[in-house]
């Protein structure tokens, strides 16, 4: 079985990091939508709601845009450039 590169490497370390990002993300989005629910009752919660439906959103616009630039990288064969960066 042939040993993976450096590429390789930090692709795995690009997805690995894309993951618990993400999954930071969705959590914190969450947690503004669970606070936001019961308090939209009162007519308080509504702004939450729109911040966390739209934290949910931006999320995964990010996401699908870092697994596109991922499969760009891979296209060309190059390695991830930042596989730590927030930003693309």
């Amino acid at each position: 079985m042939p040993s993976s590169g450096r590429g390789c490497s930090r692709r795995a370390t690009a997805v690995r990091a894309a993951f618990w990002i993400g999954l930071a993300w969705c959590i914190l989005a969450g947690l503004v939508l669970a606070v936001g629910i019961p308090l939209s009752f009162i007519l308080i919660g509504i702004p939450l709601l729109i911040l966390g439906k739209a934290m949910l959103a931006l999320g995964a616009v990010w996401y699908g845009l870092r697994c596109v630039v991922g499969v760009i990288h891979l296209a060309q064969g190059d390695a991830y450039p930042r596989p730590y960066a927030l930003l693309v």
